[in-house]
């Protein structure tokens, strides 16, 4: 008792305590109480942000999401097309099987076309709805012989080390469905100018078609293609096919940059790329890439593509291939189903679904 009452004598002899005005407190001690003072706020904003977008996207995906397209629903005969892989020699056999079983499992595939080019026999099991086509000929050229048994018009070409995702094949076909006279496909690539007189024109990759936001080529790597081009290409004899082709035989490139070049000098129209899920097991064990060491040559592909490209402008006398900027993408997928404003989240309709 003693002792308290001793300290209350010293508090009542110093005072009340006077609190520090702005212009007495140190700039760190103003800025730290400052910055404690905000914490807590920016903390509370932070926390209703999150919980904001998670409402919005929960509204999203609850409501506003479009009905699937499953395995069990009709698919729409227009939209059947036939599926023509090429696969060559004897490597490629240890995943030929599974790539065949995956499109033939997608419901949108009516038939798959197997063309093997060389030496060897029939490795895959028996179904009715896959054919094996053997071609003497290993030059690249023999992947764009059209099948005469084919009964349909739409024909997507892949390589049997390429994967696409069922879903993202039905759009693909959608989107040929409605631009038939083009190449759709899931590869986007872009040419441009250079300052080399030499070598004016530059092959490139997908970062440059990301950095340009366009495109001009479609790889047909996996790729719609009418039938009617794959015919044009196999029976071409004008000069300009005539040495793109025995350009490709000679180089096992470029065999998709031809393609690309007469589709767009006969229709006149760019290619359409479709954004999807695709799975590519050979980007260095392709015919083109495996012995040209990416990255250890020095960019060596792209460097030959370049020279496929001004020899292809060589040949035609012109370069035909045009940019096109639109990305095709499916509904279902969250990235391509957003409202052009955030306020169409409010709109008078939600409440009625």
């Amino acid at each position: 008792r003693a002792i308290r009452r001793a300290m209350s004598w010293q508090r009542r002899a110093r005072g009340p305590r006077r609190k520090k005005s702005d212009d007495e407190e140190a700039p760190e001690e103003k800025k730290l109480r400052e910055d404690q003072r905000s914490s807590p706020l920016c903390a509370k904003l932070g926390v209703g942000c999150l919980v904001v977008c998670g409402l919005f996207t929960a509204v999203h995906l609850l409501l506003f999401r479009g009905q699937a397209i499953t395995a069990s629903a009709p698919i729409p005969d227009e939209l059947r097309f036939v599926v023509m892989m090429n696969t060559f020699g004897e490597a490629r056999k240890d995943w030929l099987q599974s790539s065949v079983d995956h499109y033939v499992a997608c419901p949108v595939v009516a038939h798959v076309y197997v063309t093997h080019a060389g030496p060897g026999d029939n490795p895959l099991d028996a179904n009715p709805r896959v054919s094996w086509l053997h071609r003497e000929d290993t030059s690249l050229n023999v992947r764009f012989e059209p099948v005469e048994e084919a009964a349909l018009d739409a024909t997507f070409v892949v390589d049997d080390d390429v994967l696409v995702h069922c879903d993202d094949l039905l759009t693909g076909a959608e989107t040929f469905h409605l631009q038939p006279d083009t190449i759709v496909g899931f590869c986007p690539r872009l040419h441009t100018r250079t300052l080399d007189a030499e070598r004016p024109w530059r092959y490139n990759g997908w970062w440059r078609v990301g950095w340009d936001q366009q495109y001009s080529i479609v790889l047909t790597k996996a790729a719609f293609l009418h039938r009617k081009y794959l015919r044009s290409y196999s029976t071409a004899m004008d000069g300009a096919m005539v040495k793109a082709k025995e350009h490709v035989r000679q180089h096992k490139n470029c065999e998709d940059l031809a393609m690309q070049f007469l589709v767009t000098r006969e229709s006149g129209r760019p290619p359409v790329y479709v954004r999807g899920r695709l799975a590519d097991k050979g980007v260095f064990r392709g015919v083109s890439t495996k012995s040209n060491q990416m990255l250890k040559g020095g960019m060596k592909h792209f460097n030959d593509r370049s020279d496929c490209l001004n020899k292809l402008v060589e040949y035609f006398g012109e370069n035909p291939l045009k940019t096109n900027h639109i990305v095709v993408g499916s509904t279902q997928r969250f990235a391509f189903n957003q409202p052009a404003n955030w306020m169409e989240y409010f709109s008078s309709d939600m409440l009625t679904r």
